[in-house]
């Protein structure tokens, strides 16, 4: 008989396994870490509503603010509200402070004022009668009012 296998055991193969001396495991190769990048925001604001809040004229009355009627010698009130897609209100911390108001057509038929500390909100007062059309941007959205001076 001759020499036992080296492993020790009766009629096994050997190990395929090799070492090479100073051979070390590679090191796994690092995944890269993805860079964080600006996300642009939603706009929040859906739309613009430009209506009027009140409409009062000399001696009392006037018509509702739904018609968007001002007669001539009237005052009327319009704000602008930036609005959700849901209809809701857009908290004002949430859009821009800037608004941007402007006269579509009608110049002549209106005086328009600012309100002091709301630049949200104009006055005007109805000087000729016929249609004008008043629109406000926010956050780069628009809204407008289309309403009529009337006699």
């Amino acid at each position: 008989m001759g020499d036992p296998p080296p492993d020790g055991g009766v009629g096994t193969a050997p190990s395929r396994v090799s070492s090479v001396a100073g051979a070390s495991t590679p090191a796994p190769t690092p995944v890269p870490t993805p860079v964080p990048t600006a996300v642009p925001t939603a706009n929040p604001i859906s739309y613009v509503r430009v209506g009027f809040f009140g409409v009062n004229c000399p001696g009392g009355g006037g018509p509702d603010n739904a018609e968007r009627k001002l007669p001539v010698g009237c005052a009327g009130d319009v704000t602008a509200t930036p609005k959700k897609e849901d209809g809701t209100d857009v908290h004002s911390r949430d859009h821009p402070s800037e608004i941007t108001w402007e006269m579509m057509h009608g110049e002549r038929l209106v005086s328009i004022y600012d309100v002091p500390g709301q630049p949200f909100n104009k006055h005007l007062i109805g000087r000729v009668a016929g249609p004008f059309m008043l629109c406000a941007t926010v956050g780069g959205v628009m809204g407008c009012l289309s309403a009529e001076v009337t006699p």
